[in-house]
């Protein structure tokens, strides 16, 4: 027996369309800011983490009260620049994450459900090709690609 449909989503093309244009919009904006990282990069940073939060703030407040105490290689401008920077990106990912996780969990249910819509139609097409069905021959033929499996090596 089927599963009940848990996802039913459908968009207007003119939805569609204003939100990939926001989408440009938040790229064309936010890109030329931003920088990526290789995989090795990002495993070899510090990580500012909840914690690490506080001392960061508490480091640059003593830094500001005691210059003294500050090193002459470090920019306090640009550490300050850094923690803007920090904040202002941080905001940004928490007012996007629920949006980005519910996408995901949208694809997923849409993707799942559509995968076993498939499954049926495809287990439909083989009774029917068992049946002698003239259609249903063809059909099944292409629609069997998906379950070849790669041929075992011999070591």
């Amino acid at each position: 027996m089927p599963k009940p449909d848990q996802i039913n989503l459908t968009i207007s093309d003119d939805d569609v369309a204003t939100i990939h244009a926001t989408i440009e919009v938040l790229r064309a904006k936010l890109m030329p800011h931003l920088k990526t990282l290789a995989a090795k990069d990002r495993g070899s940073m510090l990580k500012l983490g909840s914690k690490s939060v506080a001392f960061v703030q508490k480091s640059f407040e003593y830094g500001r009260q005691y210059s003294n105490l500050v090193p002459a290689f470090l920019e306090m401008d640009a550490f300050s620049a850094d923690i803007k920077a920090t904040n202002t990106l941080q905001a940004m990912i928490r007012a996007l994450e629920p949006i980005l996780e519910a996408l995901d969990d949208s694809l997923m249910l849409a993707g799942s459900e559509a995968y076993e819509g498939a499954l049926m139609l495809y287990q439909n097409v083989k009774g029917a090709a068992r049946a002698k069905d003239p259609n249903a021959k063809t059909i099944l033929d292409d629609l069997s690609d998906q379950f070849k499996r790669a041929p075992h090596r011999k070591d």
